[in-house]
């Protein structure tokens, strides 16, 4: 019986077209359950990790197949993060949430879900100085500035937030200070 719940529960709807495999997952407290695609797994490597070693662990999977997931990783936090990465939208992250939640767990539950990390935004005549020079990738590239929608300025904005959060920017610097400082103030305006 239990095989059987497994593979309905990896297999696709009934009534869908394409035979689309899911995946189940069930949220510690909350006991909500998603079904992700191979696709949505793909983009979330702990997951995926999770899938391809679920017989190294003896408790990554419930009596009905389910993956159960710890407690650390909520369900309204996972939702926001899944809807930035289809979306390829990063202002998601914040337009999804309420406002009393906590951003900084929510970012590190991202980190820990060993996403993508967001990029660091080039931003036209501003002075940022980033911590770690080392790592910046593209930095001989020249970028194309035009004018951004409402969309891609939200999404550069909470890009920018993200790098201030993982001290991304080198706040030893003066002129950064001044410049996240100003950019915040225009955020937050």
């Amino acid at each position: 019986m239990k095989s059987t719940r497994r593979e309905m529960n990896e297999t696709s709807e009934i009534g869908q077209t394409n035979e689309e495999v899911t995946y189940s997952f069930r949220f510690g407290p909350s006991n909500k359950l998603i079904r992700l695609t191979q696709q949505q797994l793909d983009a979330t490597p702990y997951l995926s990790a999770l899938v391809a070693h679920k017989d190294d662990f003896l408790s990554s999977q419930n009596e009905s197949g389910e993956y159960v997931l710890s407690s650390r990783i909520r369900y309204t936090w996972f939702i926001a993060i899944l809807r930035s990465i289809t979306t390829e939208h990063p202002s998601v992250l914040f337009t999804e949430l309420s406002q009393d939640v906590n951003v900084l767990g929510m970012l590190r539950l991202h980190d820990y879900l060993c996403v993508n990390p967001l990029s660091v935004p080039l931003l036209k005549d501003v002075h940022l100085a980033r911590s770690n020079s080392i790592n910046t990738e593209n930095a001989n590239e020249c970028a194309e500035y035009r004018r951004a929608s409402p969309l891609e300025a939200r999404d550069t904005a909470v890009q920018f937030i993200v790098a201030l959060a993982r001290n991304e920017y080198n706040l030893d610097d003066f002129e950064t200070i001044q410049c996240s400082f100003s950019l915040v103030m225009v955020i937050l305006s």
